[in-house]
């Protein structure tokens, strides 16, 4: 008896070599419509970006970029001092202030006093206004403003308000100065 082997019809590997090429044709399409979509997105980001781009050149033309640019430099570049050595600078600072000869004459009194690295402030009471400003000998600097002026890490230094001292013979008044030399008193 003889078997009859079967084989695929014409017809089947018509049908099989259809999906194949079908399905060929889809993950060809598939594949161009994400990569042109893809590209679409990568150039929309790119001209994006370049809009950014010239957008930030524009600013910097503007009068006074650079000097911003500058300042905002300084302040990554700025250091913080650790705060011991901060507070020895101030009380270096308080100690020569306080060593300030005020005892030519009896009538000047420093109290409340304000000290950071930046600037001082103090008030303090005197009996007659010439302690503050004039010296009685133009070549001895007796004046209380003349003595803060020796001080080499001070300027600026002024006296912003002084007034008469109520039940007192005297005046009040507040010294004020800028710190410079970052602080150095020695």
């Amino acid at each position: 008896m003889t078997e009859k082997v079967k084989t695929p019809s014409s017809k089947t590997v018509f049908l099989l070599l259809l999906i194949v090429f079908v399905g060929g044709i889809i993950a060809y399409v598939y594949l161009y419509m994400t990569t042109t979509i893809t590209k679409r997105l990568v150039i929309a980001e790119l001209q994006k970006t370049n809009q950014i781009n010239q957008e930030i050149s524009a600013f910097s033309n503007i009068p006074g970029f650079d000097k911003l640019q500058l300042v905002k430099n300084l302040e990554e570049a700025d250091y913080q001092m650790p705060r011991s050595d901060y507070i020895e600078a101030v009380l270096e600072i308080f100690d020569t202030i306080l060593n300030v000869d005020t005892t030519e004459s009896s009538n000047i009194v420093l109290s409340d006093f304000k000290i950071s690295l930046e600037e001082i402030s103090l008030h303090g009471y005197v009996s007659n206004l010439r302690l503050l400003y004039n010296s009685p000998d133009p070549g001895n600097k007796t004046a209380l403003i003349d003595k803060f002026e020796q001080l080499d890490f001070l300027e600026n230094i002024s006296i912003r308000t002084y007034e008469r001292a109520g039940d007192r013979l005297g005046y009040e008044f507040v010294l004020t100065a800028k710190v410079v030399n970052n602080a150095n008193t020695k």
